[in-house]
């Protein structure tokens, strides 16, 4: 019987250690996201302040989690001005909705280093499905710090109406690309 117990302890041990802790490297990472202005061009913004975790399993992906928290006040956008609009009413009303989260509930793998990441995404006080194409761009050693690191890719596209956000489409699309490029660094 106690050969048993130790048995299932040591196997509860190592599943325990399967999995690393990962967070962002902030001066490596980007989360931004694109909509089309007017049918004349694709207008881009992102997110300077956020924070998160990756479990990665790297054994079985579909056992990794990841939770994401983005300060919706830190918004830029890429022409001026426009982060007053993005904070406003219309689009993340950040004085009411401070924070942007993320929560896997999912993972599957597609490929050798692709999967699907899926989630609740909570944006503007709204929680809807998301999924996230990932693809592992690397995994290892950094070369210049020498900390175990992965470099991810990840995209989804989302509905603004979806959020609450659905003023001016047509005009302004309805569809926002989100994209995220990070390297993360094991904790």
């Amino acid at each position: 019987m106690i050969r048993i117990a130790f048995a299932v302890l040591i196997a509860m041990t190592a599943q325990t250690f399967a999995a690393d802790t990962y967070v962002f490297d902030k001066k490596h990472t980007e989360v931004r996201f694109t909509w089309n202005h007017f049918g004349l061009s694709r207008t881009a913004a992102f997110f300077k302040n956020y924070d998160g975790e990756l479990t990665f399993d790297e054994a079985a992906p579909e056992k990794s989690a990841l939770t994401v928290r983005i300060d919706a006040k830190s918004v830029q956008a890429m022409s001026l001005g426009a982060e007053t609009f993005l904070s406003g009413p219309d689009w993340l009303s950040t004085e009411k909705f401070p924070e942007i989260t993320f929560k896997t509930t999912k993972i599957e793998k597609t490929g050798e280093k692709t999967g699907k990441i899926i989630g609740d995404l909570t944006m503007k006080g709204v929680t809807k499905p998301v999924t996230l194409n990932a693809t592992l761009n690397f995994k290892g050693e950094h070369p210049f710090s020498k900390k175990t690191s992965i470099g991810v890719s990840a995209k989804t596209t989302v509905k603004r109406s979806d959020f609450a956000m659905g003023n001016y489409a047509p005009a302004v699309s309805d569809e926002v690309e989100i994209s995220i490029e990070t390297e993360m660094n094991k904790k």
